[in-house]
């Protein structure tokens, strides 16, 4: 029972410890993403492509026009002159149209088939708003690469500060044991004077790494949308091998989205070939009806109205048919050259990187060696001055070699992370 409570309390002190509660790499990728302006381009896109594709669906609604015009025209229909002087011989007035005419009306317009143009414009709106999709996870993938660079930034900086904080341990060491030298007599003011130098310049690097470290913390701050200055920052895990041949970046799909909505403008040529058919109807109060002969007798408004069927096909569309899908073919070429290109650069890129990778392990296994050497050497020179056959300054140039020793392993293993999750980015891994 005893063991029992000795695991639950070493669980909660686990779980309340800075460790337990550090931010990590990919949550701050999330964050950022979810907290980035571009993220509301989504709906807007959605509700686009919703409003496109319900206007379009409106096209086999009637279509209602109301119209009004009137007229003044220099020749009317009229009877020959001896149909006239008939009618005049038989006591018949013939007033005849007259060159003023009106007409108030309404007229509706049914679509019957339109040769497939609704469903290709459908596709078209749809289409577009996959590219525009595409686009955005674009942009926002970018989004990776700056947090990325803000979060090993902020590691590399914390890293500096452990390192000053554990040089200016060593000089405030051997600052004790100078002071000391200087009360039995076996030291001088001088020495005292050189050590507490270079304690005071430790901080005052201190104060320069932090100030770096804040400014990183506050910008990423804003990318994810909360303050990070109380925040312990974990070190992401040495990612293993992966493929590198393979690009997933979000750039393919923008083009296969680009290529599909030329294929999709490619059908939208052949419907615009098709012919259409419709009913419509007509109805309007004016004079003269459509009852011309009535009319020619009877100067009166009248109400009229026609119904039929209506047959369009635009022949012109023809000639240019050969022009529009040429200038498709062009564009479908132009986005594979881009692609082309694209991959081309990602290649190189991803050799370079995997170059610095490699480079930067080979450092890593030297620089380890480096420390090793430089800490013995700091040590034995501490041994000597406690026996008085070392110069200070002697002894504070293995100090700060040692430190510039550790600066560079130290900004070393975070490059190659840094690197490596670079890589990652690059092939979307």
């Amino acid at each position: 029972m005893r063991g029992k409570l000795v695991m639950l309390l070493a669980a909660q002190l686990l779980s309340l410890s800075p460790l337990a509660c550090a931010i990590t790499l990919d949550e701050c990728q999330k964050l950022a993403k979810e907290n980035y302006p571009l993220l509301k381009q989504y709906g807007i896109i959605d509700d686009a492509a919703r409003a496109g594709v319900h206007e379009v669906s409106r096209n086999y609604l009637p279509r209602v026009d109301v119209f009004g015009q009137a007229t003044w025209q220099n020749h009317v229909t009229s009877f020959p002159e001896s149909v006239e002087q008939l009618y005049s011989t038989l006591g018949i007035e013939m007033a005849g149209l007259s060159n003023d005419q009106y007409a108030v009306g309404i007229e509706a317009n049914q679509l019957i088939w339109d040769g497939g143009e609704t469903k290709a414009r459908k596709q078209e709106v749809q289409s577009e708003a996959a590219v525009n999709r595409a686009k955005t996870d674009v942009e926002l993938y970018k989004i990776v690469a700056d947090v990325d660079e803000l979060y090993f930034g902020i590691l590399l900086y914390g890293e500096q500060l452990a390192l000053n904080d554990e040089l200016q341990r060593l000089l405030a060491d051997n600052l004790a044991v100078m002071e000391a030298g200087v009360a039995n007599g076996v030291a001088m003011e001088s020495d005292v004077a050189a050590v507490k130098a270079r304690l005071l310049d430790a901080r005052r690097n201190r104060i320069a790494i932090e100030q770096n470290l804040e400014a990183k913390k506050r910008m990423l701050g804003i990318y994810v949308g909360r303050d990070l200055n109380a925040e312990t920052f974990s070190i992401p895990e040495m990612a293993g091998l992966f493929p590198t041949d393979a690009c997933n970046r979000p750039e393919m799909a923008w083009y296969d989205a680009r290529r599909n909505r030329l294929q999709v403008q490619k059908q939208a040529v052949n419907v615009s070939l098709m012919p259409q058919f419709g009913l419509f109807a007509r109805g309007y109060y004016g004079n003269p009806g459509l009852d011309m002969f009535d009319a020619m007798f009877n100067d009166r408004w009248s109400f009229n109205f026609l119904v039929g069927v209506k047959f369009k096909w635009s022949i012109g569309e023809f000639y240019r048919k050969n022009d529009r899908l040429r200038k498709i073919e062009l564009a479908h070429l132009g986005i594979d050259n881009e692609q082309e290109v694209f991959e081309f650069n990602m290649e190189i890129m991803t050799e370079q990187q995997k170059s610095m990778i490699e480079s930067k392990k080979r450092q890593i296994e030297m620089d380890g060696e480096i420390v090793d050497l430089r800490r013995s050497v700091r040590q034995a020179s501490e041994a000597r001055l406690r026996d008085g056959v070392i110069l200070v300054n002697d002894l504070l140039q293995d100090i700060t070699d040692e430190n510039n020793a550790l600066i560079d392993k130290n900004i070393h293993e975070i490059e190659l992370l840094y690197s490596i999750y670079k890589l990652k980015y690059m092939v979307n891994r």
